[in-house]
């Protein structure tokens, strides 16, 4: 395992700040403007934390507890519901962090704060991306979080032990869920849903691979087009029409 030196480590920040800087919604404001009446979901942030191994770029993910009320048992990133008292997308993230993982702040350098998608129960997730270092050693909340454990950011772009659900939702929005099975410390996890979506949108915007993947719809995802608006807008209109349900 490295332990990057500094000058390493803002070359990297730059880097990667440089990559995801056309799809910052800080950056970009109107162009990842999207607007809904706040009593129609409810706003969580989480964090994307990045680090590297070995030069390879890694994502570290949790296991949520099976005691939680909703998602439980589910790979996750750090994150939860937005506290009237946070500042920013940027504050909610790195706050849950804190709590469920004991990432401290001050440790995770942000990149970008990008555009969100949509999960039940009726819940609009933004996510922010942090570089973290590569010694970082989890404490785990244990009310919240079962297992941390880090997978090479590449394994979102490859097929093997890879598969696709199709699931359509109330609002008649089709779904392509992915899912990437796993071991990590003899315990098979099924990294899928909107956390997959998340690893693999980071993973083509990081290492610019020509491939393409389609998460909802017919809408397109590829290394020019990672975290784009459209669908949560195209979802968030369904539901806004009378009687619709999510």
């Amino acid at each position: 395992m490295d332990v990057m030196g500094d000058t390493v480590v803002e070359n990297r920040v730059a880097e990667l700040k440089e990559i995801f800087k056309p799809f910052d919604i800080n950056i970009n404001p109107e162009k990842y403007k999207i607007e809904y009446p706040k009593n129609l979901v409810r706003k969580a942030c989480v964090l994307i934390p990045l680090c590297v191994i070995d030069g390879e770029y890694h994502l570290i993910l949790t296991l949520r507890s099976e005691k939680l009320t909703h998602h439980a048992g589910y790979v996750a990133f750090p994150g939860g519901m937005q506290d009237e008292t946070d500042q920013d997308n940027i504050h909610t993230a790195l706050r849950e962090a804190k709590e469920e993982i004991g990432l401290e702040p001050k440790d995770v350098r942000v990149i970008a704060s990008m555009s969100p998608g949509l999960v039940k129960p009726r819940n609009i997730v933004y996510p922010v991306i942090g570089l973290v270092p590569s010694d970082f050693k989890p404490v785990i909340n244990e009310h919240e979080v079962t297992l941390v454990f880090k997978v090479p950011l590449k394994r979102f772009l490859s097929s093997e032990r890879r598969r696709v659900d199709e699931f359509t939702s109330e609002v008649q929005a089709t779904y392509h869920v992915y899912h990437f099975i796993d071991n990590f410390e003899g315990k098979e996890v099924d990294t899928w849903g909107f956390t997959a979506t998340l690893c693999v949108m980071t993973a083509l915007a990081i290492y610019q691979t020509d491939q393409k993947f389609c998460f909802f719809d017919k809408f397109e995802i590829n290394k020019d087009r990672v975290f784009p608006p459209d669908s949560v807008r195209k979802v968030l209109a369904m539901m806004m029409k009378p009687a619709a349900k999510y």
